[in-house]
């Protein structure tokens, strides 16, 4: 049976930051360290990152209403209300295609505060539909579709 979730997340869309690696080192106290050849990868989290995806999961386990996490493909459609800057143009539509706000990472903390609100894992979703644009309310529309 066909399922559609539609809300809205409210405030500034924040976007997963990359994975930063760095190298792991042993050695005793006074020894010279020695790279052990193994990598840690840590999250560069942006500012406000956390409070973004605890809004998300707050707004997706209000609309799940503690029913069943969702099974099977999902389809997931996502639009981004950004901000519009004070020295836009007012008379044409521009677009949000600045540097601070790369549209995947953007849907990245959107399915990362999704997963284990809404379905068991971001591997679920077969088809993503992501679109940024300038708007107010600041946000991010999200309908989920179970296929």
């Amino acid at each position: 049976s066909e399922m559609t979730l539609s809300f809205w997340v409210l405030g500034l869309a924040r976007p997963k930051g990359s994975k930063q690696p760095f190298p792991i080192y042993k050695g005793k106290r006074g020894q010279p360290k020695v790279f052990t050849g193994k990598v840690a990868l840590v999250e560069s989290a942006g500012a406000g990152l956390k409070a973004w995806e605890q809004d998300i999961r707050a707004s997706a386990a209000r609309e799940m209403d503690g029913s069943a996490l969702l099974d099977g493909p999902i389809c997931l459609d996502l639009v981004f209300s950004l901000p519009k800057p004070k020295a836009a143009p007012k008379s044409r539509r521009i677009w949000p295609c600045g540097q601070r706000n790369d549209l995947d990472k953007l849907a990245r903390s959107v399915l990362d505060g999704l997963t284990n609100r809404v379905f068991h894992d971001d591997g679920q979703v077969v088809q993503l539909t992501a679109t940024k644009v300038y708007g107010d309310p600041p946000g991010v529309h999200v309908v989920v579709k179970t296929l």
